[in-house]
């Protein structure tokens, strides 16, 4: 698709994010205002990453890699073959075959 949860919601392309550097401004208050700001962006993205490798971590706690294989040959090439056979025989030809 190629657009993010943001253009979607608001139909917008986001605003660009340009991080701020503490620079001297007149106003003490705008550079403390800002200085925080990119304080609570780094903390934002940081937990959202901690979050993003929680939920990877979990999803991939039930997974097992298995090597399937079917009468001597792996469950891939069994497939791989049905779909060769299968414009030549009937679906219970190939299952036949392959068991």
């Amino acid at each position: 698709m190629g657009k993010t949860p943001y253009k979607i919601l608001y139909r917008v392309v986001p605003p660009i994010h340009i991080p701020y550097t503490s620079k001297d401004l007149p106003l003490e208050a705008m550079d403390q205002y800002l200085t925080q700001r990119e304080g609570m962006f780094k903390l934002i993205r940081s937990n959202l990453l901690q979050s993003q490798n929680i939920m990877a971590q979990q999803a991939n706690r039930k997974r097992i890699e298995r090597m399937l294989s079917v009468g001597g040959i792996s469950l891939c090439e069994a497939i791989t073959l049905s779909i060769i056979i299968s414009s030549q025989m009937s679906f219970s030809k190939i299952i036949s075959k392959i068991l």
